[in-house]
């Protein structure tokens, strides 16, 4: 028996790295004071049923820099605050959202304990408030959040509607809940995952000795 060369197919590339965001900056708050974003659009803030809620752009801002966004007061438990930013721009192609994944932003401050934070989208075929959101944490510390839009979901407490990422109206921080609340949010960027590709194996040659039987 003869034994020449093997052919051997040698995967030698590393696991492949997670997707790389390619960020879409919505606001990072240093154009000045006022409530317009770096869409075009502007953002907005909404209290009522006994509920207080101020609004300001001053800083510091994350990592220093000069200017966030601050929205605090008291959430009633039969009333409702909202901090809002509108999505109708010509740089979306007012409210189409299809070409990100999610969005990304900084976050601190504080929440009393029978209050609670979340981020939701509006639609127009949505009118019972029963909106896609996700539950938001809010400490201390400045603190990075990813939302992607595959982790929205409704309440259940109204009518279920397709989620049309294609036609958002607003981006809202909706308090639920009772209590004060305090909080700043700086860097909002809207972002699209871009999937590395997969390597796919090398073959090698792999001499051996030529054996003789």
């Amino acid at each position: 028996m003869f034994v020449d060369y093997v052919r051997v197919y040698v995967d030698t590339s590393a696991a492949p790295p997670p997707p790389s965001p390619t960020p879409m900056p919505y606001d990072d708050f240093e154009y000045g004071g006022n409530m317009g974003n770096n869409w075009g659009s502007w953002w907005w803030a909404s209290a009522g049923g006994g509920s207080t809620g101020t609004v300001t752009v001053t800083g510091p801002g994350y990592g220093g820099s000069p200017k966030a966004i601050h929205f605090y007061g008291n959430r009633a438990a039969a009333g409702g605050a909202i901090l809002g930013g509108n999505l109708n721009a010509a740089v979306c192609d007012f409210g189409d959202m299809t070409a990100y994944d999610g969005i990304v932003f900084y976050i601190k401050g504080t929440l009393a304990a029978t209050a609670s934070l979340s981020l939701q989208y509006t639609q127009p075929t949505i009118t019972d408030f029963d909106d896609y959101s996700e539950p938001v944490t809010v400490t201390a510390a400045w603190t990075p959040v990813t939302i992607l839009f595959s982790q929205l979901s409704q309440g259940g407490w109204g009518a279920a509607k397709p989620f049309t990422q294609n036609d958002l109206t607003d981006l809202q921080f909706d308090l639920g809940g009772s209590g004060a609340y305090d909080f700043w949010v700086d860097n909002v960027t809207f972002i699209s995952l871009s999937p590395s590709p997969t390597p796919t194996p090398t073959p090698s040659v792999t001499p051996t000795p030529t054996v003789t039987v």
